[in-house]
């Protein structure tokens, strides 16, 4: 009984649903491929509004790229990195 009251018998890494993640990595491919899409319209059209609005998804996909990176770690990370994604906005 005193082990748990430790955090002994807590689990080392939060369990993370695997659908969650896929939802996540479906989230970045798309940010992703709409960031080469309108950068590409941008460059060609010579629109400072769509080239803004590739950066936008660029750091959209950034975001989603950090979430995966510690979806599955410690909370001291997963909250850190939030304060950071915080600070960025």
């Amino acid at each position: 009984m005193s082990d748990c009251c430790s955090g002994a018998c807590a689990s080392a890494k939060p369990v993370v649903d695997p659908r969650y993640r896929r939802i996540l990595w479906i989230a970045l491919v798309i940010n992703a491929l709409m960031f080469g899409v309108e950068l590409a319209g941008g460059l060609a059209s010579d629109s400072v509004a769509l080239l803004a609005d590739a950066v936008d998804f660029l750091g959209d996909a950034g975001n989603y790229a950090l979430s995966l990176l510690v979806l599955g770690s410690a909370a001291v990370w997963r909250s850190r990195t939030a304060l950071f994604k915080g600070a960025t906005m």
